[in-house]
């Protein structure tokens, strides 16, 4: 079966744009940085942030992870726009809006 199909074909022009092509790829290959360090330095801080009440908030969970790895310090971090957003609701959507009512929580 091997012999039927593969010994009575000519590859030689075909194989030669091939062999250029595949070089090429290693050449991209071998320029490219192979390295694990984001990785391994995203270890510790998922150790920090994961605990046995958090484990099984995964959404929760992943969304820390990303803003660990890829959002600003707390020193850039301004917090009023994500607390605009979250204060406003949709109201499209029929939500309240959300109202700090501080007083009706004191004795």
């Amino acid at each position: 079966m091997f012999n039927s199909h593969f010994c009575d074909k000519d590859y030689s022009s075909q194989g030669k744009s091939d062999l250029k092509d595949i070089l090429r790829l290693i050449e991209i290959l071998l320029v490219l940085p192979i390295s694990a360090a984001g990785c391994e330095r995203m270890v510790p801080s998922q150790n920090r942030l994961k605990s046995s009440l958090r484990a099984s908030l995964k959404k929760s969970l992943e969304g820390l992870i990303q803003i660990l790895a890829r959002g600003p310090s707390l020193e850039e971090f301004n917090p009023v726009p994500s607390f605009d957003c979250w204060f406003a609701r949709d109201q499209s959507k029929g939500e309240r809006q959300r109202r700090l009512n501080f007083l009706t929580h004191q004795k």
